[in-house]
């Protein structure tokens, strides 16, 4: 009896301890995509028995559950528009990730769904069947050659064309009607007005007080000159009309900028002292103690050299030492460089009858420069740039048209 006993306590601790041993769970992660690419908000639900997790897929068509009991589970991807996937994987520490490619519904089926989405009021279809007749009435008006056809442009003018035409008239498509048209602002769709003009004005200004002290080489403090800094600029387009000359001009966009600037700079460099201007170099730095005269082979007395009057001249240009105590440097100034630059951006484009279209560029760019160097020389650079051209092209009918331009 007491073996039978021990082997029944043996039986029921052993089976204690199996059932209180937690199942293993582990991760599984995948990918929904639809021809290739990834497909974001699809629903993907794992079911076991009565448990149930629903994650959903990321940006990338990425999901992943965290902590899923090892087992046999069902798998459902779901996403509105698509068939709905059903598939059974088993969940180890080793499963493989999961790929599932998700397949559009048939049209029928579509029109089903979009059936049984629609809200059933019968005024407002009635109100659409209206609309659509008269949207279909004013397509067909609409499509009578009323107006000049437009003429492509060579390719490489089309999105230049198409960005000027966003700044001159606010937006490529300004039909009321568009569901891409702009708020009424300036220069869009405004009402009771047969003309779309915008423009602009920018003005930046920087002081020397706001900037930090110039940078100095050998360490020596110098004072900080005071300077300004200056960029302006102005945009316009619009249609250009004169009153009695010039009723029907051509669109134009005309952009200008200014800037005047200035800018410290700390120079730095070792000139001669008044002893060596006058050719004692027993002090002067890198010259030994005893200089010799090439001429004769014999010293010359107290290191002394003669200065010829050549080289007086050429010493008279050199400053005179400001600071000391520096092997390096013995002399330092702030100076101030400016620059000073104008550029002109202008563009016209006009419609001459059913065929034929002109449009031209003219841009312009001046810039002078001054640098001032350590003798307070001045090296002036003034540079200018023009880009100028003109362009006529010709429709012959709706597949073959010329194009003439003329570059500068």
């Amino acid at each position: 009896m007491g073996r039978r006993l021990a082997i029944i306590l043996l039986f029921h601790a052993l089976a204690w301890v199996c059932a209180s041993t937690p199942a293993f769970a582990s991760k599984y992660s995948g990918q929904v995509t639809f021809g290739g690419f990834g497909v974001p908000g699809a629903t993907i639900t794992a079911t076991q028995g009565e448990k149930k997790v629903t994650v959903t897929s990321d940006e990338g068509g990425s999901y992943r559950f965290d902590d899923l009991p090892d087992g046999q589970w069902t798998i459902e991807i779901a996403l509105q528009c698509f068939a709905t996937i059903h598939t059974e994987v088993t969940i180890s520490q080793n499963v493989a990730p999961g790929r599932w490619e998700l397949q559009l519904l048939p049209l029928d089926e579509l029109k089903a769904l979009a059936k049984t989405q629609q809200p059933d009021n019968t005024p407002r279809a009635q109100l659409q069947v209206e609309a659509d007749k008269t949207a279909t009435a004013s397509a067909t008006a609409t499509a009578a050659p009323t107006a000049p056809q437009e003429i492509p442009k060579p390719s490489g003018d089309a999105s230049q064309e198409s960005s000027d035409g966003f700044l001159v008239n606010g937006s490529v498509n300004n039909a009321a009607t568009s569901p891409f048209s702009l708020n009424q602002a300036f220069g869009n769709k405004r009402a009771n007005s047969k003309s779309l003009y915008n423009g602009g004005i920018a003005f930046a200004f920087d002081n020397s007080v706001l900037d930090a002290k110039q940078y100095s080489i050998s360490g020596i403090e110098s004072p900080k000159p005071a300077y300004n800094r200056m960029t302006g600029g102005l945009t316009f387009g619009g249609p250009l009309k004169i009153p009695h000359v010039l009723l029907r001009g051509p669109n134009l966009f005309l952009a200008y900028q200014w800037t005047r600037n200035r800018t410290a700079q700390t120079v730095s460099g070792l000139v001669p002292t008044e002893a060596e201007r006058s050719g004692n170099l027993l002090n002067a730095a890198g010259q030994p103690a005893t200089i010799i005269d090439p001429a004769t082979g014999l010293p010359y007395p107290g290191s002394v050299v003669p200065v010829s009057t050549q080289a007086q001249a050429l010493l008279a240009l050199y400053p005179l030492p400001n600071f000391s105590g520096n092997p390096l440097y013995n002399f330092q100034i702030p100076v101030l460089n400016s620059t000073h630059q104008d550029a002109l951006q202008t563009r016209a484009d006009k419609t001459l009858g059913r065929r034929d279209q002109l449009y031209g560029t003219f841009n312009m760019l001046s810039s002078r420069a001054d640098a001032v160097n350590l003798f307070q020389f001045v090296d002036t650079t003034n540079t200018l740039g023009i880009n100028a051209n003109i362009n006529w092209s010709h429709r012959f009918n709706q597949h073959l048209f010329v194009y003439g331009s003329y570059h500068f």
